[in-house]
């Protein structure tokens, strides 16, 4: 190796002329006693000099090859057998250099890729955007990405994510490219549940409000608008509280600690006691809310659940009084069969031998059996007076109970 420097160069003439030294040192104790006169001749000592510098040279060189050559052999191997596809580009975008694993993500042998352009691979729909990020790449002279979906021999087509970076020449670009293909389903399929999730909770017929840990608004669906008479824009970042009547705030923030202190079995939700609300228009109506508490990024949110029950337990009410009303039908069928029963005794039980009375007393009278005096003859029409009043009572006593 060619010294770089004049500390390099003196440092080899010094390592030399030692080695040179040593060599002449052994010559002497092998040839024994010889004319020293040749040995210091300047010119012959300067030519030794310099062959040994060679030598060393030559050695260092040979190490260096080596040492170089191991170095690309490892390095052709993390190139060729690394995960991710490696391309050198030039600026017209043709595949000068390519590793296996991104020919076997094109499906292509290496040997075809080389000097093919590498657009051919990418989608049509994604070539707008390919060619503005190979723009932008060249353009700003520094490391750009972008998503695209690539074309493959025999195989369908994949979603990649592609970073390059320009060459210190400023005419190469090295791009990396890995297959995110299961990353982008993985998401769709995340949009699609987000999507669906939004729909139900728009569509859903009970209120829907989540809140942070300092229980402000952060989302609520059309049905909590609904319920309380007001837009999401007057809701949102407003204190839960502030749709609860003044009166039962401190019961609700009590229910709420209670809640925050009581463990619950992953995807469950706890119940609150039925809370009152108080609508736009002042309206005060009840409210059954079940809650539930998640985290995400690092906050508590809270998500309640809440029912309008108004026309419940209008409903339950009603079904109270319907109770109500059939207990007293029940126990006015029960006192029409008493009084029935009383009828049927009063008119049986008195009338029965009233009438037997009042018979006899007519038969006394018309003196069948006999004479009668005078006395006798008040009696028995004192007798058969009373009897015809009492009878005519009880006959409106029934008549009066009837109607």
């Amino acid at each position: 190796m060619i010294p770089s420097n004049p500390s390099e160069a003196t440092e080899l003439r010094r390592r030399a002329e030692t080695q040179l030294s040593e060599k002449r040192k052994s010559q002497r104790s092998q040839a024994g006693a010889q004319s020293s006169a040749c040995d210091t001749q300047p010119l012959v000592q300067e030519l030794e000099i310099h062959q040994i510098e060679l030598e060393m040279q030559r050695a260092q060189l040979e190490q260096a090859r080596a040492e170089t050559e191991a170095a690309l052999e490892r390095y052709t191997d993390l190139y060729d057998f690394a995960p991710s596809g490696y391309f050198t580009l030039d600026r017209d975008g043709t595949i000068r250099q390519a590793n296996l694993a991104g020919s076997e993500l094109l499906g292509v042998d290496r040997s075809r890729l080389v000097n093919s352009g590498f657009g051919l691979f990418v989608a049509e729909h994604s070539r707008p955007g390919f060619r503005a990020f190979a723009e932008k790449l060249f353009a700003s002279q520094s490391r750009e990405t972008c998503e695209a979906m690539l074309l493959r021999e025999g195989k369908p087509p994949f979603y990649a994510h592609i970073e390059a970076r320009i060459s210190d020449d400023g005419q190469e670009c090295r791009a990396v490219v890995v297959d995110i293909t299961e990353r982008v389903i993985a998401e769709e399929r995340l949009r699609q549940s987000d999507r669906r999730l939004a729909d139900i909770i728009g569509s859903a017929i009970d209120g829907i409000i989540t809140v942070d840990n300092q229980q402000r608004i952060i989302v609520l669906n059309p049905a909590a608008e609904k319920i309380f008479g007001y837009t999401a824009s007057e809701m949102l970042d407003q204190p839960l509280d502030r749709f609860i009547p003044l009166r039962f705030r401190a019961a609700h923030a009590g229910d709420i600690r209670k809640f925050e202190q009581t463990p619950l079995p992953r995807g469950t939700m706890g119940t609150l006691s039925t809370i009152i609300g108080i609508r736009a228009n002042g309206e005060e109506f009840p409210i059954e809310a079940s809650i539930s508490q998640t985290t995400a990024t690092g906050e508590k949110l809270f998500t309640v659940i809440l029912r309008d029950v108004t026309e419940r337990n209008l409903a339950e009410q009603l079904q109270l009084e319907n109770l109500r009303l059939e207990e007293r039908s029940r126990q006015a069928e029960k006192g029409s069969d008493l009084k029935s029963k009383f009828l049927a005794n009063m008119s049986h039980e008195l009338r029965t031998p009233l009438n037997g009375i009042i018979g006899f007393t007519e038969m006394l009278i018309d003196r069948r059996p006999g004479p009668l005096n005078p006395k006798q003859a008040e009696y028995l029409g004192d007798i058969y007076n009373s009897s015809s009043h009492l009878l005519q009572l009880i006959n409106d006593v029934l008549d009066l109970a009837k109607v």
